[in-house]
């Protein structure tokens, strides 16, 4: 089973991945309506997957202007209240040194199926930092997990809690990586493996 990879220009997947964010959504994470802004602002903030043309799972990554980093790694902006503003828009992107990773979500993680959607996504996300992000001097992914599964994802992926700036604000705990090249070349290692899952990725030639 492999999945379509797409960027926010494919609307038409919408309705059916808020459905799926309402099953995650908590006092901690941006609403369906948060991140139709963040879409609208830059299509690169959402990678979907598809199978058969129904939508199985997104994920949101956010390049964050130099303010709205500041603002997240004092523990001032949450994810809640990110704005269009706080974002780097596409033309933007060779400026961007952070990325916040919003989240992720599959229709039932659960399931065989949805686990191999995950795989996809990751691998989305490593092709997307090498190609999208290629002239970027990014430096810094930050997330703030708020399930269970969210939390082993990203410590796997190398993520540690900002524990020096460990305050308690409405249960946001944020976690932040450093994109040195070892970690690089793990990303690039997981996208390889992952990507017997991915059937195609249409934001190379939207």
């Amino acid at each position: 089973m492999s999945f379509a990879l797409h960027n926010a220009q494919r609307t038409d997947l919408f309705p059916e991945l808020a459905k799926i964010a309402t099953h995650y959504l908590s006092l901690d994470t941006a609403s369906p309506e948060t991140a139709l802004g963040w879409y609208t602002k830059n299509p690169y903030c959402l990678i979907s997957a598809s199978h058969e043309g129904r939508a199985w799972g997104y994920a949101d990554f956010l390049p964050l202007t130099p303010k709205a980093q500041r603002l997240i790694e004092e523990r001032i902006l949450k994810e809640e209240d990110i704005t269009p503003d706080h974002i780097l828009a596409p033309e933007e992107i060779r400026q961007c040194r952070a990325l916040y990773f919003a989240g992720m979500a599959v229709r039932d993680h659960h399931n065989v199926g949805n686990a191999r959607c995950v795989a996809a996504l990751l691998s989305g996300i490593f092709h997307m930092l090498e190609n999208i992000y290629a002239e970027a001097p990014l430096e810094f992914l930050f997330a703030n997990p708020t399930t269970y599964t969210g939390n082993r994802l990203i410590m796997r992926l190398g993520f540690t809690p900002i524990s020096y700036r460990k305050i308690k604000m409405g249960g946001m705990d944020l976690y932040m990586l450093v994109l040195t090249e070892e970690r690089r070349a793990y990303f690039k290692n997981l996208q390889q493996r992952y990507a017997r899952f991915v059937s195609s990725m249409d934001w190379m030639t939207s």
